[in-house]
């Protein structure tokens, strides 16, 4: 066959993380090919991040989340780390149990990295909404 080269690729996965690839293929268009079906899945950390879930989820009794199969998965890991976050901290240990009041995956999923306060806020904002 060909030789192969190494071709680095910036690719945003379907998660929206960027990451930098090195793609071994015989020439560019295939390196290409290979880039644009990276961005098909999830990158590496959210790879991993489902697996590590998949093993020890840790189910704590709250409703099911709604959206598609793969934003459950995810938005629930989210979910349990918080809720875990803030029943660690003595500030918010009392409004954990908040984290019921959001069913939707998509909402966990784009405040993943949203500070734990403002994650509170919105939470007591549903709890009331709720009542």
């Amino acid at each position: 066959m060909g030789a192969r080269y190494e071709y680095r690729r910036v690719v945003t996965h379907r998660c929206g993380h960027t990451e930098t690839h090195i793609l071994n293929s015989h020439n560019r268009p295939e390196a290409d090919a290979f880039a644009h079906n990276l961005r098909k899945g999830d990158c590496t950390t959210c790879r991993d991040m489902a697996r590590a879930f998949d093993k020890n989820p840790q189910k704590i009794d709250f409703p099911e989340l709604t959206g598609n199969p793969l934003q459950v998965r995810k938005a629930s890991f989210i979910r349990q780390r918080i809720y875990k976050a803030l029943s660690g901290m003595n500030m918010f240990k009392d409004k954990a149990y908040f984290c019921q009041n959001e069913t939707r995956a998509e909402w966990w999923i784009q405040h993943d990295s949203d500070r734990l306060k403002v994650i509170v806020e919105h939470l007591l904002t549903a709890e009331r909404k709720a009542a």
